[in-house]
């Protein structure tokens, strides 16, 4: 109980945090924005997104070498009693995302911290989707992310 409550305080800090950054970068541009695919969701920045009511997630997406990528997603919901994420990794070809293998990890508490490693080409176009599921008081509900590759 006791990590719960700290490790809730963290994220709620550092998404106090994030809510004060600027939305521009250094040259004085808009950030890209992740995008959510529901409509109850708040961007907030390039790596942070917000959805209503009481859930946060973060989500990082980067090239740790030529040919391997590391997407991370962290997202809480207090009074949840499980969480999955699914990250699907997907290629651009002919203008369109394709999926390429995805993978899954589910936690019975009220946060998850979900980290793969993708095997990727040294040239293309790629992202990341993530769907959170979280079931709370018998129900499932869920919301679905995307971030391109930083």
């Amino acid at each position: 109980m006791k990590k719960t409550i700290l490790a809730t305080l963290i994220i709620s800090i550092f998404f106090a945090f994030t809510c004060t950054a600027s939305a521009t970068t250094s040259g004085g541009q808009a950030a890209a924005k992740s995008t959510p695919a529901s409509t109850d969701t708040v961007s907030l920045s390039n790596d942070t997104v917000m959805p209503a009511s009481g859930s946060g997630i973060t989500m990082v997406f980067k090239r740790t070498s030529s040919s391997q990528a590391k997407a991370q997603a962290l997202a809480n919901r207090a009074g949840a009693s499980s969480i999955t994420s699914t990250i699907t990794l997907q290629k651009k070809s002919g203008g369109s995302y394709k999926k390429v293998t995805s993978a899954s990890k589910t936690v019975h508490d009220d946060q998850i911290n979900h980290i793969k490693y993708f095997s990727i080409a040294s040239s293309g176009t790629y992202r990341i989707k993530v769907t959170i599921s979280y079931k709370e008081d018998g129900v499932t509900r869920g919301n679905t992310y995307y971030k391109s590759m930083s």
